[in-house]
């Protein structure tokens, strides 16, 4: 990407609602496109999440997971305020509890209920619910205080509660917060099985002209019992103000899932083959992609200083002695290489697959660990060590010279410490490599 499209890209998003609803990024590892995106929306009201081999639906809607509950309680079925609403209700009019306080044993039992434990509830919505005067508001706000003292049950036991993932909360947030925007971002999206992960979601993806889902699609009962009752995340204690701005009763009722026009999913996705997932057509025809091409990732100043792209002056060298070649001289040149090996981008290398450190420099030993070590492993393993001059070095025995076969264990010494000279010698042969020399000297 040149340097005048990347800045485009951040410009734009002064004007969200002229971006994609559904984009991904993407290009070969380092090339910024994790940056690109946080660059947009860091400001923005967000939720992040990374796919792996071992992502599911559960992992990303949400599914039941075990917590731990006070003995002390029998609320396994509360859900919602209006579960809670209707045990007040019995509390208040049973006869026998009112001899010793029905409210305040009710503050008791559901304290970890009403003061947010496990849900939090608004007193004074309680007590309307359950047709019981505001009057007791403060009471019940002493005695929730006093509770707050007493010791936990010694014996909590396991139970099972619908824990929401990434996608759940994320759809919720944007529906509460129309018509503001929020981001659903999905790193390497393509470590994991979209099919899988996605499941039924995968219809809500078609959008219409408006940026709703074209077709909606029944929630299962875990999900419908979630939106409609958890009161932090759901849709437990939405506004009538809120509630407008659904299209459909149904929709925040949880019986359909529907994606609102104001959330937008964004994913990277790095073009290396190495362990991942394929996408299928159907899949990548709901998105819009954007090409994250290599290119400089510092620019130079007047006084030849590098700085980053927001301005940050830094200097940019190596720790090895490399003849006045600069770090994105060698990574336009080792890419070079690898697309005459591969006859393919997939596995080039980014501006930022190797980072400075503060000092803006990249040791031997970092150089070794992350960039050779890659090379060797996932380009040359594959695609062959017989380009001639690469692969060789000048080894030091004694007060000679002797030309080896270049192996990667050869840039280590015997105690594991990076070895300059050899470093630098690669470097060497990757700046003075021409494309015909394998043809010239096979």
């Amino acid at each position: 990407m040149a340097k005048d499209d990347k800045k485009a890209i951040v410009d734009s998003s002064k004007d969200i609602s002229k971006m994609p609803l559904q984009l991904i990024y993407f290009g070969a590892p380092g090339t910024g496109k994790s940056d690109t995106i946080d660059r947009i929306v860091k400001d923005k009201p967000h939720t992040r999440t990374t796919f792996h081999p071992d992502s599911d639906y559960a992992s990303f809607v949400g599914a039941y997971k075990p917590t731990m509950q006070s003995p002390n309680s029998t609320q396994n079925t509360i859900q919602s305020v209006e579960d809670l609403a209707e045990i007040l209700k019995a509390y208040y009019n049973d006869e026998e509890l009112k001899k010793v306080g029905g409210i305040q044993k009710f503050c008791l039992d559901y304290y970890p209920y009403i003061n947010g434990e496990y849900m939090s509830a608004n007193v004074s919505k309680l007590l309307e619910l359950a047709g019981v005067s505001d009057n007791y508001s403060v009471e019940i706000n002493k005695y929730l205080k006093f509770c707050k003292f007493l010791p936990k049950g010694k014996d909590d036991k396991i139970v099972y509660k619908f824990i929401p993932q990434a996608f759940l909360k994320a759809y919720c947030a944007a529906w509460k917060q129309m018509p503001e925007p929020y981001f659903l971002i999905v790193e390497e999206i393509n470590r994991g099985n979209c099919a899988q992960i996605f499941g039924d979601l995968f219809q809500l993806l078609d959008r219409n002209k408006n940026g709703y889902s074209k077709y909606e699609i029944a929630a299962d009962d875990d999900i419908r019992k979630f939106l409609c009752s958890d009161i932090e995340v759901g849709f437990g204690a939405l506004t009538e103000k809120q509630k407008k701005q659904f299209p459909k009763e149904s929709i925040w009722k949880g019986k359909e899932l529907i994606l609102p026009p104001n959330l937008r999913i964004w994913a990277t996705m790095n073009t290396s083959d190495q362990s991942l997932f394929p996408i299928d057509s159907a899949f990548k025809r709901r998105w819009e992609w954007k090409y994250v091409k290599i290119t400089n990732g510092y620019e130079k100043d007047d006084e030849g200083n590098y700085k980053l792209k927001d301005g940050e002056k830094i200097p940019l060298n190596w720790k090895i002695e490399t003849n006045g070649q600069d770090w994105y001289g060698f990574i336009q040149q080792i890419n070079k290489i690898i697309s005459n090996m591969t006859s393919s981008a997939d596995k080039q290398l980014g501006y930022f697959f190797c980072l400075a450190d503060k000092d803006g420099i990249i040791s031997t030993e970092t150089f070794v660990s992350k960039v050779l070590f890659y090379l060797w492993n996932d380009v040359f393993k594959d695609y062959g060590f017989e380009d001639a001059g690469l692969f060789k070095y000048m080894k030091k025995e004694g007060d000679k010279e002797v030309e080896e076969d270049l192996t990667f264990p050869d840039f280590y010494d015997e105690d594991g410490n990076a070895v300059d000279y050899v470093v630098k010698q690669f470097i060497e042969h990757v700046m003075d490599w021409r494309g015909d020399d394998k043809k010239d000297n096979s």
